[in-house]
């Protein structure tokens, strides 16, 4: 059985991989992120936190640039 700080460091890493996918592609954080979840977790629990990391990477990419455009003097 993995212990906490091991469980806790194989799903940021399936993030990372699955955000670096998204990054690249513009899309798979799910289709990624979900299956490999499953494997230690259960998947009630991975589908929603692959659900909340994506929604959270996403607000980031959407409020970055309209911080920059909207902080530029004119």
């Amino acid at each position: 059985m993995l212990g906490v700080t091991s469980l806790a460091l194989l799903v940021v890493m399936v993030f990372f991989g699955a955000t670096l996918v998204r990054s690249a592609l513009g899309f798979g954080e799910a289709l990624i992120a979900v299956p490999m979840l499953a494997f230690v977790l259960p998947v009630e629990v991975a589908a929603p936190v692959a659900t909340l990391v994506s929604i959270t990477v996403a607000a980031v990419v959407v409020v970055r640039p309209c911080r920059d455009t909207f902080s530029r003097p004119v």
